[in-house]
């Protein structure tokens, strides 16, 4: 199972349809996300990419790869899709403006391979020793 594949049942998702219908946005989104994190270089995993943790300080926004995202979603994924993140996002930038005034960090995503769950994994940046090819393989669940 690659990364994504368990958000696709996620309550977040509900509105874009059945299971079944929203499989393929949902991973097509979950891929375009965790590049993103991946870029900004804020995707963190264990050494044999069984683990990854996304760790995003608010002191150093990733701009550039954000727009990138952006740019992704807009050809990969329906209009309605996108119009309905946008939403999402616009919910959570307000709710956060209420408590997180300071600087601090966002975690934004945990992923484990089902086998590996409730063990004790040592993460390290994936953006300072691995390539394109590790994220891509990470991405297709593979090891």
């Amino acid at each position: 199972m690659g990364i994504g594949e368990s958000f696709v049942t996620n309550e977040f998702f509900h509105n874009w349809g059945t299971i079944e219908e929203r499989r393929s946005a949902v991973l097509a989104y979950m891929k375009i996300y965790v590049d993103c994190v991946y870029r900004a270089g804020e995707l963190y995993g264990n050494e044999t990419l069984t683990g990854f943790v996304g760790i995003e300080d608010t002191r150093r926004p990733a701009i550039a790869a954000k727009i990138n995202m952006l740019f992704k979603m807009i050809f990969m994924l329906p209009l309605s899709k996108i119009k309905n993140l946008m939403h999402f996002i616009k919910q959570i930038h307000s709710s956060n403006a209420e408590y997180a005034k300071e600087p601090h960090l966002d975690i934004l995503l945990v992923c484990v391979d089902k086998k590996h769950q409730e063990k004790k994994i040592h993460v390290v940046p994936l953006y300072k020793r691995t390539s394109n090819n590790a994220c891509d393989t990470a991405l297709r669940g593979e090891q």
